[in-house]
């Protein structure tokens, strides 16, 4: 088991980011995550690298909320390199921050009983824009 991303919806809206190839129209999404409003969630950093790579194909991920296209995508290297990614909404706009993975969380992933004791700790790390 890998390293995780920690997905984290600061709004008061649903958050969907769905997975969508560059060559595939719009109907065909890969893959969805849903973050509810106020909610987090840890999925596989190489999660959506893996899936563009196996497929062949580049793909985006695009980011809704409440099922309205914000016109906003993340790449799938954006979750391998960042071990937590926030977004919110500042005077009507979305505002996607991350905080770089450093090589203590990928060691850290690697010993199994550190995953537990060190799990989210963020304190002192700096969070930058993404998009």
């Amino acid at each position: 088991m890998g390293r995780k991303t920690n997905l984290r919806n600061k709004t008061n809206r649903n958050l969907d980011l769905i997975e969508s190839s560059r060559f595939s129209g719009p109907s065909s999404p890969s893959l969805k995550i849903r973050v509810e409003s106020l909610g987090q969630e840890d999925i596989g950093a190489t999660k959506f690298h893996n899936r563009a790579k196996e497929s062949f194909r580049p793909a985006v991920i695009k980011i809704f909320l409440d099922g309205v296209d914000t016109k906003k995508a993340l790449t799938p290297k954006d979750f391998m390199d960042y071990s937590r990614i926030s977004f919110s909404v500042v005077q009507g706009e979305l505002i996607v921050t991350g905080i770089k993975a450093s090589l203590t969380d990928q060691l850290i992933s690697s010993i199994w009983f550190f995953r537990f004791v060190s799990r989210g700790d963020y304190r002192g790390r700096v969070e930058e824009r993404i998009v």
